[in-house]
């Protein structure tokens, strides 16, 4: 039984790195090297950062702010027609128009 137990913990083991290797795959083809995506998202949330000039923003407009700094930088280095990355920006500016409520 333990043998049998090991063998398939293996098999599962083999086949979840096979998986995780085609999702990387399939998210370089969109999102471009995970290295220069890095970067440049580091880079831009560096400069967004600069610009504050020590303004004090909130924990989720900041978040959103670097969250949408990750998408940008996807948009750099991979595929700039992939719709997804368009429509998460429009999703995490529209999260954080929410939070404002009516502070308009």
């Amino acid at each position: 039984m333990v043998q049998r137990r090991n063998g398939l913990e293996k098999y599962y083991n083999i086949e979840r790195e096979r998986m995780i290797e085609n999702t990387l795959k399939t998210r370089e083809d969109t999102h471009g090297s995970f290295r220069y995506q890095a970067e440049t998202a580091q880079k831009l949330k560096e400069a967004l950062r600069d610009c504050l000039n020590d303004r004090y923003l909130k924990r989720y407009q900041l978040e959103a702010m670097d969250m949408i700094c990750g998408k940008l930088a996807r948009i750099c280095a991979g595929d700039p027609d992939f719709a997804d990355h368009w429509h998460d920006i429009a999703g995490y500016a529209i999260l954080a128009e929410k939070e404002l409520g009516d502070k308009r």
